[in-house]
């Protein structure tokens, strides 16, 4: 069986949910000194939690291309990079549409993780062994306990 090929939502994108001028003002106004586009963080939050939803009902798998989603995602996507990129402003909020397509897509995504709705096959199928959350940790080297319940016993 042959799947689709999954997409990475772009800037492009964005324009079929907000206005071209709040997609700028999200990515350029109140940037600190050396600060990055907002883009790419979200983008990368976003689709990682999509990826993470769909990972959670057993019989999905997930593309290998790395922040690639199904296209019949994309407008969830969308919606929350917009609502991620919308914190970034006081002055510019989104309206009571947008928050309910948004609510939508969480209870549209959280259908996907009960295994209620099956995503497209991706084309390029990541092997599972080499799967990674969305979510990097760091490693902790631990030291020997000193104090056990046996050493603390009594007090």
């Amino acid at each position: 069986m042959s799947g689709v090929a999954w997409i990475v939502p772009t800037v492009e994108d964005l324009k079929a949910y907000q206005v071209a001028a709040a997609l700028t003002a999200y990515r350029t106004a109140a940037l600190g000194s050396g600060q990055a586009d907002p883009f790419d963080e979200a983008l990368y939050s976003v689709t990682n939690r999509i990826r993470d939803e769909i990972r959670s009902c057993r019989s999905n798998v997930v593309s290998d291309t790395p922040m690639s989603i199904p296209p019949g995602l994309k407008w969830i996507a969308c919606l929350l990079i917009v609502q991620e990129l919308e914190g970034r402003l006081p002055g510019v909020r989104l309206t009571e549409a947008h928050k309910t397509r948004i609510e939508d897509g969480l209870l549209y995504l959280r259908r996907i993780a009960k295994c209620e709705v099956i995503v497209d096959l991706p084309d390029d199928v990541q092997d599972p062994s080499t799967a990674q959350s969305g979510t990097v940790g760091t490693l902790i080297s631990s030291r020997t306990r000193t104090a056990t319940r046996s050493t603390l016993a009594g007090l």
